[in-house]
């Protein structure tokens, strides 16, 4: 599993990741960045699969798929509503959108549409209260408070 933040449109460019292994198992993250101005044209059609996500105190975030086959054949092609399937070993990746952004701001779309073309399972992890998502417990989002993203790191081993 792999976390991109994107807390900083402008230093995250259209860049492709690449994972490998050193002879000791041990996985290698490489990345080629683009210029910013990939993020210009227009955002390529997405069609996410929203689970909400309840946290401890009720909060509410919602959680964004998509996958290869969402992006190569459409939402026609989706023979169910699950976003992942148990046991499934395609490779997940939680994309953080910036402080005020979500799962349709430009360039979260290009990000998610690019690393699903590449083979990975994407997920954005929309923030509470944003995403078209009511504010549902009295915590909003803070960067520097982390326990949203590792329950949420828990919930997707969990379900994948």
């Amino acid at each position: 599993m792999v976390i991109i933040s994107m807390q900083s449109a402008y230093e995250f460019s259209n860049f492709d990741i690449s994972i490998s292994r050193d002879g000791s198992g041990r996985m290698a993250v490489s990345s080629s960045s683009d210029s910013l101005f990939e993020f210009s044209r227009r955002p390529p059609p997405v069609t996410y699969r929203r689970r909400l996500f309840r946290a401890f105190d009720s909060g509410t975030i919602a959680l964004d798929w998509l996958t290869y086959l969402d992006v190569v054949e459409g939402p026609s092609g989706i023979i169910d509503g699950s976003a992942v399937r148990k046991g499934d070993k395609t490779p997940i990746v939680i994309v953080i959108p910036g402080l005020t952004s979500d799962s349709t701001a430009a360039y979260v779309k290009h990000r998610a549409f690019n690393m699903a073309r590449q083979g990975w399972s994407v997920v954005v992890c929309n923030h509470r209260g944003l995403g078209g998502v009511s504010l549902t417990s009295d915590c909003c989002y803070n960067a520097g408070w982390t326990e949203d993203v590792r329950k949420i790191i828990d919930h997707i081993r969990c379900v994948s």
